[in-house]
């Protein structure tokens, strides 16, 4: 980690993760911990042609060929100083080179994780009974995750909080809480991309829905 950084971007946080209210400007915050990430600026690429040239000999009628460089194995490729710089993010800072995610993380059970194929196969291994399939869709930590803390607010003349729950699975239930009413359930350590929500025909509407 280097001691100057070109760039600082400070996140602070906005509310209690105990009790969800809100920190004011007199709150005194102080740096908990620090990470730093390596970004490299865009890069325009140099097309170099390397050309090889013959001719035939006047006094000989030898035919004289130039050779390319040995390095050059293909009719296109990436010098060797790209080449030494996929090699330094791969073995010393441990990048993947495989930038497609691959089929497993469409069952690792992290709802966070997901594949970029266009289908993905299951083998079980023996037969089964598939009696029940739940579909999720693909979000950024903004659904039910299991041990994310989580406070309810519902609408009565202005957001009323609940209390405080963590989530032991991709669902969480909350009891006592007024019906027919507009809903905002608040992620108090992950995501940030909330929308209130209500409840028609028992099916819950966001308040972003076309129609809604």
């Amino acid at each position: 980690m280097v001691e100057k950084p070109d760039e600082t971007q400070k996140y602070f946080p906005g509310y209690c993760k105990q009790c969800g209210g809100e920190f004011n400007a007199d709150t005194v915050f102080e740096m908990h911990q620090r990470k730093q990430e390596v970004v490299i600026p865009p890069i325009k690429a140099r097309f170099i042609e390397h050309q090889s040239y013959r001719c035939t000999c006047s006094k000989c009628n030898t035919q004289t060929t130039t050779d390319l460089p040995s390095h050059l194995k293909a009719n296109i490729q990436y010098g060797g100083n790209i080449q030494a710089l996929i090699t330094y993010l791969s073995v010393i800072q441990y990048m993947p080179s495989n930038n497609s995610n691959p089929d497993s993380t469409a069952f690792d059970g992290n709802m966070i994780t997901y594949s970029l194929q266009k289908w993905v196969g299951l083998d079980l291994g023996v037969p089964r009974n598939i009696n029940r399939i739940r579909i999720a869709p693909r979000n950024a930590h903004n659904g039910i995750v299991p041990g994310d803390n989580y406070q309810l607010h519902y609408w009565n003349n202005g957001w009323v909080p609940a209390k405080i729950k963590q989530a032991g699975y991709h669902f969480i239930k909350f009891e006592d809480i007024p019906s027919n009413t507009l809903y905002w359930l608040r992620n108090l350590d992950h995501g940030k991309e909330e929308q209130p929500f209500y409840y028609k025909n028992g099916k819950q509407v966001f308040s972003n829905q076309p129609g809604s």
